[in-house]
Order: C-alpha cells, then structure tokens, then sequence
C-alpha cells in the first residue's frame, strides 16, 4: 500500500529520533478509511502482530464498514494465547472521533520506533484503532447514536453511570442546546461566549459549574450536549469480549494509555489520573512524569481538575482484572490552551457542531465553517503541534522502557 508504505519515515539525527514539522505530518492519516487501511498494513508487516476486528453498526449513514481494529504483538510459544512477557502496555485511539487523528499517530510511532524496545523492557503491547470508528469516519466527537463513549462506561455497579443526575446541566440547557440552524458564525460564537460568561460570572466565576454541567456527562436528554447514554454503547461489548480475555493472560502490571486531544495547555501533553487512586499511586505517576525530563509534560489527578467526568474508560478498564494491577491514564495533548478565552472558545465550537448536527446551518458554507472550526480543536492543520504530539509522544514511550516492574503503582522495587 502506497500510503503505508511512504508514510511515517522519520529523520534519525543525533543517535535520537529528532523530527522536523513536516516530517512528524507524516505520522498523521488523512481519514478513517486510510487510517484503518495502515494500521492494518503495520500489524501485517510486523513479525508476531494478531490483527483482529470487531465490527460497529450503527442505522446511518448505511454502508460505512465500521470497525474497531486491534493489534496484538505477544509472540509467545507459537500462539497468540501464549504472552512472551508479563506485561502488558495497551495503547487506544479514537474514543472522541477527531481525536483518533493523533491517537493513530502514536500508534504509529510505536509501531515505527518503539515495538522492539518495550518488548525487550518486558512488555507485550495491544493497540486498539478508532475505538469509536463511526466518529472518526463521521468527524463527530460522539458515536451514530450521539453518545459520548467516554461518558458510557460502567465501572462496577451496572446502574451507574447511566443514573447518574448532573445538576448543573438543566441550568445550562438554553445554552448547550440551541434550537435554531446556525446563522452567521462569528454573531452566534459571540452570542454564546457572551451567555456562557455571564452564567460562569453568575456562579461566582466558579469553574466547576461550567465544567460539570457542560462536559462531566449527563444522561437525561438523548439528543443533548454530552449525552452519556442510556445503556451501554456496543464498545462494551468490544471491551469484555475481546480485550478483558487478553488482559487475563498477564500475570504483573497492565498498563493503559487512552489517546486524546484537545484538553490542556496548548502543545503540550497532560497525563490523567483515574478516580479513587491511592496517595502512593498518584505520587508513583508524578515520579514517573517527572522523570521524563521534557519540561512541557505536566501529570493532573482529578481532584486538580475542574471537573470530574463519569464513566470515563479509564475507571473501567482495571474492573476487567481486579485482582492485578492497571494502571490505566489519559494522554491528551491541549491544543486551544487553558484559561478563559480558550474555555469559552472550545465551549462554543462543540456547542455551534452539537446544533448544526440537530437543526442544520442557514447556509451550506455556514455549516462548513462550524465543522472546520470544530474539527481543528482536535486535529489542527499545524505543524508545531503535530511535532509536539510526536515528540513528547516518543520521550512518553522511551522513558515508559526503562522503568522497573510496577514503578507506576507505587510498589517498585530497587
């Protein structure tokens, strides 16, 4: 395959890989179909790799041959049953569909760079592509049935998040569902960083009223803002059909890397924590972080955030092995960056899509706009920040192999 095949050739300077803007492009696939096509070309090319598929329907549009692509490199005793290590690194892309765009580009640079070191380091690596593909075929953050997936899934109890009330959501309705096709961009994004101003002022410039209520997940309305569903997405299914029985062949640590983009300072890579973590755990990933020694990778835990989301994977993937460690985290890399403006920025190009999708646009260009703007949050056509996610992406993987076993849970041993 010609795109595979020329794709992601980085220049090897200085004993390191030292990549120029345009060559850490090269990382980033055009669409999901191309996308799907070289993941699929990687794990063939790769000695050792088990490709699987599990296949996403959803009732429109018809005929888009969705599915959730996995790689499996283990090499064990002549089967794929058989891990070679004890660990386990599993890398996800795509749980918000323009997302996928840097997530794939990761998975690539391990495919590229780092498949022999981790497997030399003790792990066994497992990628999952476009874990929601309907989003990234259909550049919607949300799945066919306007699900968030990362506000969908059940850690524990089967009720939850599903019952979960967010009280701060029907406050903000009148904003984060318009009722009227988009009209002109620019008076509509002013229109509603105006109103989500004066609500956040209204709250006593309290963040957090603003973050839950708009971003925490509500399940109330399904054709709302940050719907977390109902029920549990078909991605569940996926989860303890095909990834909870390869997570049960490893007897030490799992690790868990779920790729997004988006939230943080801009150009730079935030790593998440879980909820409910133990003091040692958190103080464990800090030592971690730090030790990557790139000045621009921060660590955040949930109490540091603004808000606390629900049903987040990242909660859900260590019920899957109780018995043995998972250190499951968030990579996200910013884009718009932190602060006032940008929030008030991001807030109204997921608003502007949400309505467009709904009710339409008053003209096709219009529409356009909205759907550039709210594409580029996730995915800018910038090379700084394509170098960046590549950089700190490698730094990320290569200090991930030198660390002992169980450096990341806090029981390292010297």
């Amino acid at each position: 395959m010609r795109w595979a095949g020329g794709l992601f050739v980085a220049a090897l300077l200085l004993g390191g890989l030292l990549l120029a803007d345009d060559d850490a492009g090269q990382y980033f696939p055009r669409d999901y179909d191309q996308s799907k096509a070289a993941f699929r070309h990687a794990c063939v090319n790769t000695p050792g790799c088990v490709a699987d598929s599990f296949a996403v329907t959803y009732s429109a549009p018809a005929g888009q041959n969705l599915t959730i692509d996995t790689a499996l490199i283990a090499g064990g005793e002549g089967s794929a049953d058989s891990p070679r290590n004890q660990r386990l690194l599993i890398l996800q892309s795509g749980i918000h569909g323009p997302e996928a765009f840097g997530g794939a580009a990761v998975q690539r640079l391990l495919f590229d760079k780092h498949l022999p070191k981790l497997r030399r380091a003790g792990f066994d690596v497992l990628m999952i592509h476009a874990v929601n593909p309907w989003g990234f075929k259909n550049l919607r953050r949300v799945d066919g049935n306007n699900v968030d997936l990362n506000r969908n899934f059940s850690a524990g109890d089967p009720t939850l998040p599903y019952s979960h009330i967010n009280k701060d959501y029907p406050g903000l309705r009148y904003l984060a569902e318009q009722q009227t096709p988009v009209g002109g961009v620019w008076w509509q994004s002013f229109l509603l960083d105006l109103r989500t101003f004066l609500a956040y002022a209204g709250h006593g410039f309290d963040p957090a009223y603003i973050g839950n209520g708009l971003h925490a997940g509500q399940y109330a309305a399904p054709d709302g803002f940050e719907f977390g569903g109902s029920v549990p997405a078909q991605q569940t299914r996926f989860w303890n059909e095909r990834i909870k029985p390869i997570m049960a062949r490893y007897t030490g640590e799992i690790v868990f890397l779920d790729l997004h983009t988006g939230l943080g300072p801009a150009n730079t890579l935030t790593v998440f924590s879980g909820e409910g973590w133990a003091p040692a755990r958190i103080a464990a990933l800090r030592s971690f972080v730090a030790g990557i020694g790139e000045p621009g990778i921060r660590m955040q835990a949930p109490s540091e955030s603004s808000y606390q989301t629900s049903g987040d994977v990242i909660d859900f993937a260590p019920t899957l092995r109780p018995a043995a460690p998972v250190t499951a985290v968030t990579l996200e890399w910013g884009t718009l960056g932190e602060g006032t403006i940008p929030s008030l920025v991001s807030n109204t190009r997921m608003i502007l899509e949400h309505q467009a999708h709904f009710h339409g646009c008053a003209t096709q260009a219009v529409c356009d706009e909205v759907h550039r703007d709210f594409v580029d949050m996730f995915n800018p056509d910038d090379a700084t920040f394509r170098a960046s996610l590549i950089r700190e992406a490698d730094v990320f993987l290569s200090h991930l192999e030198t660390v002992p076993p169980d450096a990341l849970t806090g029981a390292a041993t010297d």
